[in-house]
C-alpha cells in the first residue's frame, strides 16, 4: 500500500516572496472548458497516470470544492495549471492548493511557482489566512517551489517527519549536483519566519505585552509568556548542545530573568534570532544529516535536520500565536 501524502502549510499568505517573471508569449488566466482536452494531457504526463477530458471535469468541479483552475498557455498550448479548491470540514481556515502541473517540456521555468502563486492570491482575494497542500517524497522540485514559497512541512506522524528529513536530505544532495543546496531554502525560510514574526511586533506596548485575555487566566495566556517562550525556541541551549555547536548559554532559558518590558523582551529576541542564526550557518552541510546522537535521548536516531525543522515550526506558530493576541487586544479596546 502506498505511503499518504506530505502535508505542507504556508501559515501566512501576505507578505509573499517576488513573483518570477512572465516569459514572452505566455500567458496566465483562468482555465475554461475547451482547455479540458489539453489539461488531461499535461496531467496524464506530470501525475503518470490516465486523465481525460471527463476526468478533468468532474476533478476540477465546484462539487469536488474546486472554485478555479488556473493555466499557464504558451503557443504551445496550455503547460502548466493549478487549482484553488476548498475543504472546509478539513480546513476550516486555508485553502487547498491542488494538482499543480507542469508539461516535462518547460520545467525549469519555475512555472508550477507561477500557477502556484495564483492560486495563493485567489485565496487571499477570498479572504483566507493560509493555504495548505499534499505532495509526493520524490516531487523534489515541487517541494523546493514551495519552501521558496514559505511552505512548511507539517509532519502528521513520527514516521511523516523522518520522511520529511529523506526529503531534505536528497535536495541536499541535489543541490550539490546542480550548485543549490537544501540548507539555503530552510534557512532563507527561517529568515522570512523571523522577519515576519518580528514585524508583528512593531508598537509593542507594557500593558500590551502583561495583558491577559480573560480575568484570572494563567500568565501563560499572556504576550510576555509566548514571547520568553520563543525566545528560548531561538535561543535555548539545548539547540547547540543538540546540533554539537559549541556555544556559551545565551541567558534564554526558563531559569532565567525574564524581560521585564515589552522593549527589553524585543531586545532578547533579536539576539536569541542572531544566536540561532549563527548556529545554523556553523553547522557544516554533512552534519545536517548525522543522527543526533545520545544527547538526545529518545530522539537519539532522527538526524539534526529534524531538530531543526521542529524548531522553525515552534518559531512559526508561536509567533502566528503573537499576531493572534495583538489582535485580540485590539479589539479589546
Amino acid at each position: 500500500m502506498s505511503e499518504p501524502q506530505l502535508f505542507m502549510r504556508l501559515p501566512e499568505l501576505s507578505d509573499l516572496p517576488p513573483a518570477p517573471p512572465h516569459e514572452p508569449g505566455y500567458a496566465l488566466r483562468a482555465a475554461v472548458p475547451a482547455d479540458h482536452g489539453q489539461l488531461a494531457g499535461l496531467l496524464s504526463e506530470a501525475y503518470g497516470d490516465r486523465w481525460d477530458a471527463e476526468r478533468v471535469a468532474a476533478e476540477f468541479s465546484p462539487g469536488n470544492g474546486v472554485e478555479a483552475t488556473y493555466v499557464v498557455v504558451s503557443p504551445a498550448g496550455v503547460i502548466a495549471t493549478a487549482s484553488a479548491r476548498r475543504l472546509p470540514d478539513r480546513y476550516p481556515e486555508a485553502g487547498y492548493v491542488h494538482f499543480v502541473g507542469v508539461r516535462v517540456s518547460d520545467r525549469g521555468r519555475r512555472l508550477g511557482e507561477v500557477v502556484t502563486r495564483r492560486v495563493l492570491a485567489h485565496f487571499v482575494a477570498a479572504g483566507l489566512d493560509q493555504a495548505v497542500l499534499e505532495t509526493d517524497d520524490f516531487r523534489l522540485p515541487a517541494v523546493r517551489t514551495y519552501l521558496r514559497l514559505g511552505f512548511v512541512p507539517e509532519p502528521r506522524t513520527p514516521g511523516e517527519g523522518r520522511r520529511w528529513s529523506r526529503v531534505l536530505r536528497n535536495l541536499a544532495r541535489t543541490g550539490e549536483s546542480t550548485g543549490r543546496d537544501a540548507r539555503d531554502d530552510v534557512m532563507g525560510l527561517s529568515d522570512y519566519v523571523y522577519q515576519r514574526t518580528r514585524s508583528r511586533l512593531t508598537g509593542l506596548t507594557d500593558d500590551e505585552y502583561f495583558w491577559e485575555p480573560g480575568a484570572g487566566d494563567p500568565p501563560v495566556t499572556t504576550i510576555a509568556w509566548r514571547l520568553w517562550h520563543l525566545i528560548g525556541c531561538y535561543g535555548g541551549k539545548r539547540i547547540a548542545r543538540w546540533l554539537g555547536v559549541e556555544r556559551p548559554p545565551g541567558g534564554f532559558e526558563r531559569e532565567d530573568p525574564a524581560p521585564a518590558t515589552a522593549a527589553e523582551a524585543i531586545a532578547a529576541l533579536d539576539r536569541a534570532h542572531a544566536f540561532w542564526r549563527d548556529l545554523l550557518q556553523e553547522l557544516p552541510a554533512a552534519s545536517w544529516w548525522e543522527p543526533l546522537g545520545p544527547v538526545a535521548g529518545p530522539y537519539a536516531g532522527d538526524d539534526k535536520a529534524s531538530l531543526i525543522l521542529h524548531q522553525l515550526d515552534e518559531q512559526i506558530h508561536h509567533g502566528a500565536e503573537l499576531g493572534v493576541l495583538r489582535d485580540l487586544y485590539r479589539q479589546s479596546r
